[in-house]
């Protein structure tokens, strides 16, 4: 038995299908539906995106705090004081370091110390040890002390290419017999390795010896005056005459944290700014870079570094933002330098101990975010931003669309 199907009504008797309206109707609501996934998509890939975002500038941001307060934390290690270990230049304007531009408008901060060198003994009793001749001096430093105290010659053998046979012209910090008042920074010209053989604690033992010889006079070129200039007597053409026996020696570093100048195409400056965190090992007491370290970029889209100094000017052992009655002070009156615009910066700021340095940065993120304005800023340190509560231009909008992380560290100084 055959069963026929009937046709649909209307369809004229032809085969089942679609008019045209359910067509529409059901285009309508695959678009609208499709729509709908698709803004969820967007919106959390643009979440995604931002999270993403905000995590770099963050962890980039943390990385660039520890790289500084490790080395500010370490200013003065060896036996430098505190006016020959830490400068702050305020505000750079259309300056260059290593032949790169700074950043109009934030700071630079240099520090100096034996940061990676070892502080080494030096036998100050025996009067070989160090010998003064005319402009140029010999330091002996042995790999082990008599009193059997060992001190690796690493930091020694990193600035003498042994097969060129030459020397860095690196400064080493002497320090005397009499203690840290007495203390002198020269530059090596030579530096020669021997093993000899001492009576260490009754026993007899190959060591290694280091014999550097030394420039202690301004006047015999190279790199001698500027190392003199950071010595006991500002502007000395010689080491101090009661520097007769040496007591501590180390390679004396300096280098300088600074926001590089940079743009997302490298060298085309009509690009979006992209500046850096860098930091640059330096010769010290000039503007030469390190020939074996120079420069190299520590974090990205850093936009601003400034630098706050917390001076004890009543030496009561701690840095006063408050009067005595507990009200808090106003920030050009309390014991910090440079945390305002108003800072009386004629006082005798250098007479007084310093205690501690504020870092303070200032990151964005690599890319904007359209549904995002950022909070204002009103002023970092002494710089005033004075930015308003709701952007006016367009330009100051499409600014204020880049999340903005506002880092700040406060470090104490344990070697001065």
């Amino acid at each position: 038995m055959t069963t026929q199907i009937p046709s649909r009504p209307g369809a004229g008797g032809g085969d089942a299908g679609f008019t045209l309206i359910e067509l529409l109707v059901t285009l309508t609501i695959t678009v609208a539906i499709m729509t709908v996934v698709l803004s969820a998509v967007d919106l959390n890939a643009n979440i995604t995106r931002v999270q993403s975002d905000v995590s770099d500038l963050q962890q980039s941001t943390r990385i660039a705090q520890r790289d500084m307060q490790r080395m500010v934390r370490m200013v003065g290690r060896g036996g430098l004081p505190r006016n020959r270990s830490i400068e702050v230049l305020q505000d750079a304007e259309s300056l260059e370091i290593g032949g790169e531009p700074v950043l109009d408008d934030t700071d630079v901060i240099t520090v100096r110390g034996a940061f990676a060198s070892p502080v080494f003994r030096v036998d100050a009793s025996d009067e070989d040890s160090f010998q003064i001749a005319g402009t140029t001096a010999t330091l002996v430093i042995d790999d082990v002390t008599k009193s059997a105290f060992e001190q690796p010659l690493g930091a020694l053998h990193a600035i003498h290419d042994e097969n060129a046979g030459t020397t860095t012209p690196d400064a080493i910090l002497l320090v005397g017999s009499q203690g840290e008042s007495v203390y002198a920074v020269v530059e090596v010209t030579d530096l020669q390795f021997q093993t000899v053989t001492l009576d260490v604690q009754n026993q007899s033992r190959e060591i290694e010896r280091a014999i550097l010889t030394l420039s202690i006079d301004a006047a015999a070129g190279g790199h001698a005056d500027d190392y003199l200039a950071l010595s006991t007597i500002p502007g000395a053409t010689r080491i101090p005459s009661n520097l007769t026996a040496v007591a501590f020696a180390s390679v004396l570093e300096e280098h300088r944290f600074y926001i590089r100048e940079d743009f997302s195409i490298p060298g085309d400056d009509t690009s979006a700014p992209s500046p850096k965190l860098a930091r640059a090992r330096m010769l010290p007491g000039t503007d030469e870079l390190h020939p074996g370290d120079g420069s190299i970029d520590i974090a990205d889209n850093v936009f601003d570094l400034q630098v706050a100094l917390g001076i004890d000017l009543d030496t009561n052992g701690r840095i006063d933002i408050e009067d005595g009655a507990g009200v808090p002070l106003e920030t050009h009156l309390d014991e910090w330098l440079w945390n305002d615009e108003a800072d009386d910066e004629t006082l005798s700021w250098d007479a007084f101990p310093l205690q501690h340095v504020r870092l303070t940065l200032l990151g964005q993120a690599q890319t904007a975010d359209r549904q995002y304005i950022s909070p204002a800023i009103d002023d970092i340190e002494n710089r005033v931003y004075s930015e308003p509560a709701v952007p006016l231009s367009g330009g100051e909008v499409e600014a204020r669309r880049y999340r903005r992380r506002l880092l700040q560290s406060t470090v104490d100084l344990r070697n001065l």
